[in-house]
């Protein structure tokens, strides 16, 4: 399978990686590729976390990274949410209002997860520069 969990990738590489796993399958019947998609799919939805164990850690002390953290939760709620409502809907406007409200959790995800890597770091920046005082 190809992962695409290094963001500095270059594009070149991802296609060559994605035509070579392409190739293993596209021998095989429709049914098994829709089978490896469904199965890759339902897999990197529960298995692919967008938060790693260092932005899990927050400071009891830190209320606004609490807070942050609070709504990349709760995001992550509604996204396990939104997947299930997705896979189970066929009418098509609907499905197309539920991925547009699964495509702004998600920027909410990314957008919370950079400014809590952005506290962290300016928290880690204040600490030393009060260690030099």
């Amino acid at each position: 399978m190809v992962k695409s969990c290094n963001p500095n990738i270059k594009r070149q590489d991802l296609i060559d990686a994605a035509n070579e796993e392409w190739r293993k399958y596209r021998k095989e019947p429709e049914t098994t590729i829709k089978k490896q998609i469904t199965s890759s799919k339902s897999s990197s939805s529960t298995s692919s976390s967008l938060l790693s164990d260092e932005i899990l850690t927050v400071t009891p002390n830190a209320p606004v990274q609490q807070k942050s953290l609070m709504q990349i939760k709760d995001a992550k709620a509604k996204i396990t949410e939104y997947e299930y409502l997705l896979t189970n809907t066929n009418d098509k406007d609907l499905r197309y209002q539920i991925f547009e409200k699964l495509k702004d959790a998600r920027a909410i995800i990314e957008k919370e997860i950079s400014h809590l890597s952005l506290l962290k770091h300016h928290a880690a920046s204040q600490g030393k520069y009060q260690e030099k005082k």
